[in-house]
């Protein structure tokens, strides 16, 4: 009986064209745990969350957009190449609307020795293909399904030590796996409340059969590809969003990517705009990536944990490839039983056909893959296809979260991992626009708590600004709250509110623009607040653990700077992680000239008008915060000439558009603005050398320092209160020479001159 694998994730082989020799000692098994009793499950204990919520979505309603609507990737097609399928299968029900098989001779070499000719799958109604008469081909439905001949169709999987071989139906578990990790429809099985659906669950599948019993055949890889392009995207023009091969090749250290075919037939496609994702492997390579998916063109997928999403998967025969070539990475566990994705599974045998149409745990990058393909559906049902597939790439990477490889060779490696929802809802508007009339707005309240929570306008393009809308927030008393620091997209997308400090508890309330009021608040937080020397929000903060990079920033009592996740499923905030154990600037320092009276320079206390400035354009990224007050207090605070020492937060996020936040501080003696440049790894967020950015000495007894982040037009900007007049200044960040500076030149939004009554943020 034929020795190989019939659960394939991230297969591997050599290859030439013709009857080629190929090793299926060098296919991997990774599909399932070796020291699994296939035979008695029924059920596994795996992450409850479907897919879509893994990437930030819905389970039923897909993606959701800043307007509102939401993305399933209705209308588009994902074509799936792998070994079989199962159309009929519930997840795959009314999903597949074209499918075919592929065969092409080859040899393959057993672990014995042992020559052993490839066996045709398609069955005997298979004929030459009349584009490459080489490959047989089967079309029209059925031509996708698993083979149940048992006497041509049974493999036996060879397994570790002294487990029996495993006899089955060839390929009969992977094919509809990958197929419902792109498009799967929604299920959710009563008795664990566990949820199964697909990336793209709105989508349309095309399924291809590679007919061979032992691997992957490489004539029949390649002829699967051409027919995608030369036969299915003129059948089915602007509607094919990507196709998936969950194949990684070859061990990356044994062949080349010279004239390899996937990727000039993926080059084809690309500029077709369609998308071929492929697995990056499961070696557990640091540096590398297999023979196949390592050609240009292709998208390159690594795999992540489920229950620690922010680390990449180490377990044997299940351990992702790494490499600065990985495009991005997905969600699919590390391969323990109690860290899978459940997806569709059948085990149909002589001895289980009871199996047929269950589900079941499923690791690897073949499974990682699939997700970035549903993503491309659901990204084109928003945006078409005016889009380039780079575009689509760098857009997926820009809203996705870092994650560094930190298996021993690779720590400086940082990839990210898919969060479609940031990338489905990117805001076109500036991230502080509460009131969703595409201005940023601040929040501000009185010194006396007792008036009520305004904001006012900031045109960020405007050379000149004041005199816009202020807005009276309405229904709530915020007289029990010391801080009050503005976030955006916490719990969904587009959204925005605030997080106030009440006694020992962090609150969040979400701001209702048709209501003009913020709604009851939610407890994040539930002791921990008090004695709080700086607060902030970052929208992409790289964690070691949790979800969407969401986080709130505090600066201790003790001077340390800490981070807490946002769950990923939820408003609440996971465990405190350390960033820095102290908050004293290291490296350049803007000096220690005495710090001059406001007046002094009056370009920057709203007294004269700025000059024109040139602006760069960065992304939308981060979130601005008021600054502690200097006797940690809470924002609104004075910040007086001396500065007792210690640097205050300001801010984490992106001012230089690298797509890393950054921590900007103020410096001790000055007061001056500093910052420490973001590195994108979860381990290390941010470099140790803290960098000037600004070499002007007016800052010291400016009030409420904040930090307004880039849009798709214009940089970020850093702002103040200016104490003798109470008009709001800022100032954009500007590149200078290989860095970025605060530029000299300000602008103005709007005066307060009743300084007595108003303040950008609360006093206590």
């Amino acid at each position: 009986m034929l020795l190989g694998s019939g659960l394939v994730a991230g297969p591997q082989v050599a290859g030439a064209v013709g009857a080629e020799e190929v090793t299926p000692g060098a296919v991997t098994s990774q599909g399932l745990p070796d020291d699994l009793d296939r035979s008695r499950i029924t059920r596994s204990a795996i992450a409850r969350e479907s897919m879509p919520e893994l990437l930030g979505g819905d389970y039923t309603r897909g993606f959701s957009d800043a307007e509102g609507r939401a993305f399933t990737g209705k209308g588009q097609i994902v074509v799936v190449i792998d070994g079989a399928f199962n159309p009929q299968h519930p997840m795959l029900q009314g999903k597949v609307i074209d499918e075919a098989c592929f065969f092409g001779d080859s040899v393959w070499t057993l672990k014995s020795g042992e020559k052993v000719p490839a066996k045709n799958l398609c069955g005997a109604s298979s004929r030459p293909w009349v584009l490459d008469p080489a490959v047989q081909i089967l079309t029209g439905p059925g031509s996708s399904a698993v083979s149940k001949d048992l006497e041509n169709a049974v493999c036996v999987q060879e397994r570790e030590g002294d487990l029996p071989p495993w006899e089955h139906f060839c390929h009969n578990a992977h094919g509809t796996a990958v197929a419902s990790a792109v498009a799967g429809n929604p299920y959710t099985y009563a008795p664990t409340d566990e949820r199964h659906a697909g990336v793209a669950a709105g989508a349309e599948l095309i399924v291809l059969k590679i007919g061979d019993q032992v691997g992957w055949n490489n004539p029949a890889v390649r002829a699967a590809l051409r027919y995608v392009d030369e036969v299915l995207v003129p059948k089915y023009p602007g509607r094919i969003a990507a196709v998936n091969l969950s194949a990684s090749g070859g061990d990356a250290g044994s062949g080349s990517c010279e004239a390899n075919f996937l990727g000039e037939t993926a080059a084809k496609l690309k500029r077709k705009n369609v998308a071929v994702t492929v697995a990056s492997g499961n070696e557990g390579h640091t540096s590398m990536v297999g023979t196949w998916s390592c050609a240009e063109g292709l998208v390159r997928v690594g795999a992540t944990g489920i229950k620690d999403l922010n680390t990449l998967t180490t377990k044997e025969k299940v351990a992702t490839n790494a490499s600065t070539t990985n495009h991005l990475l997905a969600p699919v566990g590390s391969g323990a039983l109690d860290d899978q994705t459940n997806l569709a599974w059948n085990i149909p045998s002589p001895a289980e056909p009871h199996l047929e149409g269950q589900y079941g745990p499923m690791a690897g990058t073949s499974f990682a893959a699939p997700q970035v393909a549903g993503a491309f559906a659901v990204l084109r049902e928003k945006f078409g296809y005016s889009k380039t597939v780079d575009e689509l790439v760098a857009l997926m990477r820009e809203t996705g979260v870092p994650v560094a490889d930190q298996r021993p060779g690779n720590t400086g490696v940082v990839t990210p991992r898919l969060w479609l929802a940031d990338a489905i809802g990117k805001r076109a508007t500036p991230a502080h626009d509460f009131t969703g009339n595409g201005k940023a707005e601040f929040v501000f309240t009185g010194v006396d708590t007792s008036i009520p929570m305004k904001m006012t306008e900031i045109d960020l393009d405007a050379d000149w600004v004041g005199g816009h809308d202020t807005h009276l927030v309405t229904g709530w008393d915020w007289k029990a709250h010391s801080r009050i620091v503005p976030v955006h997209d916490y719990d969904a997308p587009n959204t925005n509110g605030v997080i106030t400090v009440t006694g020992d508890r962090l609150l969040y309330h979400r701001y209702n623009r048709a209501t003009n009021a913020f709604a009851a608040p939610q407890t994040i937080l539930a002791t921990g607040a008090s004695g709080l020397r700086g607060l902030t929000f970052a929208s992409q903060l790289p964690h070691p653990t949790t979800g969407s990079g969401r986080a709130v920033v505090m600066v201790m009592a003790d001077g340390s700077l800490v981070a807490r996740a946002k769950d990923a499923y939820g408003v609440g905030l996971g465990a405190e992680r350390i960033l820095l154990t102290s908050m004293d600037p290291v490296g350049t320092r803007s000096g220690t000239k005495s710090v001059e009276s406001a007046s002094s320079d009056t370009s920057a206390d709203g007294t004269g008008q700025r000059s024109a400035t040139t602006r760069s354009a960065s992304k939308d990224a981060g979130s601005g915060t008021a600054d502690s007050g200097a006797d940690g207090s809470g924002p609104g605070t004075r910040v007086e000439k001396s500065l007792a020492g210690v640097s205050r937060l300001v801010a984490v996020t992106d001012v230089n558009g690298d797509g890393n936040p950054d921590l900007v501080t103020r410096e001790p003696d000055t007061g001056a603005p500093m910052v420490r440049w973001g590195t994108g790894n979860p381990v290390t967020p941010f470099q140790t050398k803290t960098q000037a950015l600004s070499e002007k000495t007016y800052w010291g007894d400016k009030e409420q320092m904040f930090v307004f982040p880039a849009t798709g037009t214009t940089p970020a900007h850093l702002g103040y209160r200016a104490p003798t007049t109470g008009a709001l200044l800022h100032f954009p960040f500007e590149r200078s020479g290989t860095s970025w500076r605060v530029s000299p030149d300000y602008r103005q939004s709007g005066n307060w001159n009743n300084t007595a009554n108003f303040r950008l943020a609360p006093e206590k």
